[in-house]
């Protein structure tokens, strides 16, 4: 037969439970009143249910300020990229500014250069009449001279 198991006689108190919950001193494996064993168990739960709110609201806190970083983050990030955007609208706007101010001088020119063409037309145009007159004229006193 096995050797039976001495009794070590620590009782419950003795044990360290590292709770707040005040330990019945009844040797272990001895037998507690059940009112007693009631009473110990609504303390337990008690103590489970508080710490449960407890690990809940540090959740709840963490959650927060874990949201509050995140959205912090967004906005700076929307920001940055608003303003990247707002800076390639300027010189996006300043280039088609410029192109604008290029094609009226280039349209300037243009309308200078058809008003120079036409002067200079008129001008051909004049010179071209009068020596065509002079030549008449020459060949009219060449036709009209005495033969000799």
């Amino acid at each position: 037969m096995a050797p039976r198991r001495n009794e070590s006689g620590t009782t419950v108190s003795e044990l360290n439970l590292g709770s707040d919950v005040e330990p019945v001193n009844t040797p272990v494996g001895s037998t507690i009143s059940i009112p007693k064993a009631m009473q110990n168990m609504e303390k337990w739960r008690a103590k489970r249910i508080r710490i449960q709110k407890e690990i809940d609201q540090d959740y709840t806190n963490r959650l927060a300020a874990f949201k509050k970083k995140v959205d912090e983050h967004y906005q700076s990030e929307v920001q940055k990229a608003s303003d990247l955007n707002k800076q390639k609208y300027e010189r996006l706007i300043a280039a088609l500014e410029k192109r604008t101010a290029c094609h009226e001088k280039i349209a300037e020119t243009i309308e200078s250069l058809r008003e120079d063409s036409a002067h200079i037309a008129m001008l051909l145009d004049a010179v071209y009449a009068g020596r065509e007159g002079l030549a008449s004229q020459s060949a009219k006193d060449y036709n009209n001279q005495p033969e000799n």
